[in-house]
This record gives structure tokens, C-alpha cells and sequence, in this order.
């Protein structure tokens, strides 16, 4: 798994990657609207089956 430094190469702004990383110091602490955020700029997208999980990451 690439590095959340690595992100500005991929289309994540910045300040966005360095927002995502200050959450994921302190995930534990962080609201649910936070979470969601964080997950929006690491995931472009999920599938979900009854049988398999696929997630497709921006990293």
C-alpha cells in the first residue's frame, strides 16, 4: 500500500492529504462526519456482494 504522502501524485490535493493524515492519528477520536471524509479521499468506490467485498482505494 502506497504511503498517504504519496496521494498528492494521484489527484489528492496537499492539504487534503495531510487533513486525511492528521485523522488517521486520531481515528479513534474522530466524529462519524470526519470518518466519512476520510474514507471519500482514500476510496473511489465499493462493491458489495453477498459473497464478496471489493473496494477499489485512490492510493
Amino acid at each position: 500500500m502506497k504511503s498517504i504522502s504519496d496521494l498528492t501524485a494521484e489527484g489528492v490535493s496537499p492539504e487534503q492529504a495531510n487533513r486525511i493524515s492528521g485523522y488517521l492519528d486520531k481515528w479513534e477520536h474522530i466524529s462519524f462526519n470526519d470518518r466519512r471524509q476520510v474514507v471519500d479521499g482514500l476510496v473511489s468506490c465499493i462493491r458489495a456482494t453477498s459473497d464478496t467485498i471489493q473496494i477499489e482505494w485512490k492510493i
